[in-house]
């Protein structure tokens, strides 16, 4: 197993790595471009030479965080970090001491073969986050404190009664009148 790591890591082609990155960060960085800046790109981290000043704001539960960069007031970037993947569950076979195997909810597995649905579960986190933040923002809900918990606001509870009469009264018979037309 070990020989065929090595193999691998041999046939590595960093270059290609280094073009790729550099590709996504002109696609989706393209204030680097503007300021004249470069990237150092490290196989072993996160480690890049351009630092913009600016803000971050971390929100951490067990082993995963989010982290929301902001540089200049212009730049707005969204990071999640996971130390322990085990903390998420998935949906995926399982096999039993005594040899069958059933489909279930388990711990994530600390695997190759988990880098889908913990991509999934990640840029999930990341569209609960946003949503979250422009329905606080928005002064929808209000945070329970010391908790993971929101509550609609008396304006939260308002615009979903509105959007519930807008989906009976408009959409609902809208598509009903669609329908028979078809």
């Amino acid at each position: 197993m070990l020989s065929a790591g090595v193999h691998l890591a041999d046939q590595f082609d960093v270059t290609k790595l280094q073009a790729k990155l550099g590709g996504f960060a002109r696609l989706y960085c393209p204030i680097a471009q503007t300021l004249d800046l470069s990237y150092h790109w490290s196989i072993m981290g996160n480690r890049f030479n351009v630092r913009l000043p600016g803000a971050r704001i971390k929100h951490q539960m067990g082993s995963a965080s989010i982290k929301m960069y902001d540089k200049f007031g212009l730049i707005l970037r969204i990071e999640v970090t996971v130390n322990d993947i085990t903390f998420f569950k998935q949906y995926r076979e399982v096999r039993h001491r005594n040899g069958e195997s059933t489909m279930q909810w388990a711990k994530m597995k600390k695997s190759i073969y988990s880098l889908p649905a913990l991509q999934e579960t990640l840029l999930a986190a990341n569209r609960r986050y946003l949503l979250l933040k422009r329905l606080h923002v928005h002064g929808l809900i209000k945070k329970v404190s010391r908790r993971y918990k929101y509550y609609l606001t008396e304006l939260g509870r308002q615009v979903v009664a509105m959007a519930l009469k807008l989906r009976e009264m408009v959409i609902i018979p809208e598509l009903a009148r669609l329908a028979v037309q078809a």
